[in-house]
């Protein structure tokens, strides 16, 4: 009788064996069942707050935030200032935020220049009410950007609440 059985028993177990034993030299799918990634799993939950008319982000460790990316091909930025804002607070925070700007410069021999509002970071300490941060950069002459890329730096856990934000340039 078990000799009967045995050979289902087997196409059993075969067929419901994880697809991760992949023939040697194959790759292998360490991370079988990760289709769909939680923001727990990611650590990290971007959110609208309606009532605030902002955005919250909560995060588990530190991480970096690509607000947006602004276009800048048509327009002459060289001999001008340019200043990436917004109004920060923070609820639970361990570390540090800041305001990072990223202006990518063709023929530029390191391509970006980069300007991080480490001077004035938002921190634990700071009050737990709307303040605005900023970093900002003066380009010289023939220092013409094609792209601004903005961040938000969290250099630790907790949540922050952005709005208000701005790119603006001055003469």
């Amino acid at each position: 009788m078990i000799k009967r059985f045995l050979p289902l028993m087997l196409l059993a177990l075969l067929a419901t064996a994880p697809a991760s034993f992949a023939a040697p030299g194959e790759p292998q799918d360490i991370l079988k069942g990760w289709d769909i990634i939680s923001p727990d799993v990611l650590g990290l939950r971007i959110s609208r707050n309606i009532d605030e008319r902002a955005v919250t982000v909560e995060t588990k460790w530190p991480t970096t935030i690509c607000v947006t990316p602004v276009d800048l091909r048509d327009k002459r930025m060289d001999l001008t200032k340019v200043t990436f804002s917004a109004e920060l607070k923070s609820s639970d925070l361990t570390g540090a935020a800041f305001l990072e700007m990223w202006l990518r410069v063709p023929g530029l021999a390191k391509g970006y220049l980069i300007s991080r509002g480490y001077d004035r970071p938002l921190q634990k300490t700071s009050p737990a009410v709307w303040s605005k941060f900023e970093t900002s950069f003066t380009l010289s002459k023939n220092q013409v950007p094609d792209q601004a890329i903005l961040n938000l730096v969290i250099n630790g856990k907790g949540t922050i609440f952005m709005r208000n934000v701005k790119f603006t340039r001055q003469p």
